[in-house]
């Protein structure tokens, strides 16, 4: 690949951008590209999961984020033999996006381990941007933006996705948490940092526009209406074609968007772009489920097993953050308390000011609900308002709006 330089470091097999290359020793090449597939990795963890694992590092004298990936199994092993593996299609991804000019977090380094000639771990390297946030972290929490420079960065963001399609980049998981937004000289730069599902075509049909941007849209109260449209108008600027007017690209927005929650809720989807990064998951050996980040969750299981079975609803005393928090809990069966996550998470996504549960918490025979106290007066301020987004979650999600006051009644 033009711009990278091979590299063999015995099972190791990589590839290393020239600068980078040429600016390191080849003992420390072959000591960091042997690092990359260490337990636990050389580096300040990000994300760990089964098959993939995220953490920043150094190479060299440059910041980086690393992505390693895990090929488990026999099945997995013979799978590489078919198909590039997932840190050879990010990295590809990443190099066509950053040779385009899109801003993005240049990919440094490829490394494959291997075993017989198949792909075992495979890493990639990629830039860290300094002083950046998430593009989410900026609309949903930061507090210091000024109204202008909002609409500023909405509008600009509608430019970018239109220029990502034009360049053929198919993205299925395009959301606020991919792309990171930094205060730059001449304004806002925006980066797209999140190759795992990019598809490279030869063109991106209406159709597929029009999913990515209904799942781009599954966000709440916190983007309003005038975000969402300085959104349509910066996009329609770079793509006219894509509908007759603001008006008409908006009302076809609008009603994609409410397809694709109801999608999510059909299936029962318990993450959103509200777990995301505030959520951990409950892996133990007899419960599942999902609970705020901070929450001590050998006291949350404790205290959900205390009166489970027993009550329908009760109260707890929980630590989260090092503190006492006293909530309310739900009994329900797995299934239903699944369901009504599920449905919550469709309220809020659809713009009902409310909050998640604190915690869900299930096992093979009976689930659990965790709600702050304050869960129930917000809710039903809500829609005794009788306000226009009350309406439309009456209109278009009537059963998740009655199992949520089916809810509210055993708080």
């Amino acid at each position: 690949m033009k711009g990278y330089v091979k590299k063999s470091f015995n099972s190791v097999q990589a590839l290393i951008r020239n600068d980078i290359a040429a600016a390191c020793q080849a003992d420390d090449l072959d000591a960091f590209c042997r690092s990359l597939f260490d337990e636990p990795p050389s580096g300040v963890l990000i994300k760990s999961g089964s098959y993939k694992t995220i953490y920043r590092s150094e190479l060299g004298k440059s910041s980086c984020i690393i992505k390693t990936y895990k090929n488990k199994g026999l099945l997995g092993l013979l799978k590489s033999a078919a198909a590039a593996s997932r840190a050879r299609q990010e990295f590809t991804a990443a190099s066509y996006i950053h040779g385009q000019g899109i801003l993005t977090a240049a990919p440094l380094l490829l490394a494959e381990k291997k075993t017989l000639g198949l792909v075992r771990d495979s890493a990639v390297v990629l830039e860290f941007i300094e002083g950046a946030q998430e593009l989410r972290e900026f609309f949903f929490y930061d507090r210091s933006i000024l109204p202008a420079e909002r609409r500023h960065v909405a509008e600009q963001f509608g430019r970018l996705t239109a220029a990502i399609f034009q360049k053929g980049v198919f993205q299925y998981d395009f959301a606020l948490n991919n792309f990171l937004v930094r205060r730059e000289a001449d304004g806002f730069g925006l980066y797209f940092i999140d190759f795992e599902r990019v598809r490279l075509k030869s063109a991106v049909s209406r159709k597929q526009k029009i999913d990515v941007l209904a799942r781009l849209g599954r966000v709440g109260a916190e983007i309003g209406l005038k975000d969402r449209l300085r959104f349509l108008r910066g996009y329609l600027a770079e793509e006219p074609g894509f509908a007759e007017s603001l008006h008409k690209a908006a009302a076809e927005m609008i009603g994609a968007t409410v397809a694709a929650i109801g999608n999510d809720r059909s299936r029962n989807r318990l993450t959103s772009i509200y777990t995301h990064a505030r959520y951990d998951r409950i892996q133990q050996a007899e419960r599942t489920g999902l609970c705020r980040k901070g929450t001590d969750v050998p006291v949350l299981l404790s205290a959900v097993a205390a009166i489970s079975g027993r009550e329908a609803a009760g109260q707890l005393v929980i630590r989260h953050e090092g503190k006492s928090l006293a909530i309310r809990a739900v009994y329900l069966e797995p299934q239903e308390a699944e369901n009504a996550w599920a449905a919550l998470t469709a309220l809020k996504i659809a713009g009902m000011p409310i909050d998640l549960p604190h915690a869900l918490v299930c096992s093979e025979i009976t689930g659990c609900l965790l709600f702050e106290p304050s869960m129930r007066p917000a809710c039903e301020r809500f829609f005794a308002a009788g306000s226009r987004g009350a309406r439309f979650i009456i209109q278009h999600f009537p059963a998740e709006a009655g199992l949520l006051k089916s809810l509210l009644a055993k708080i």
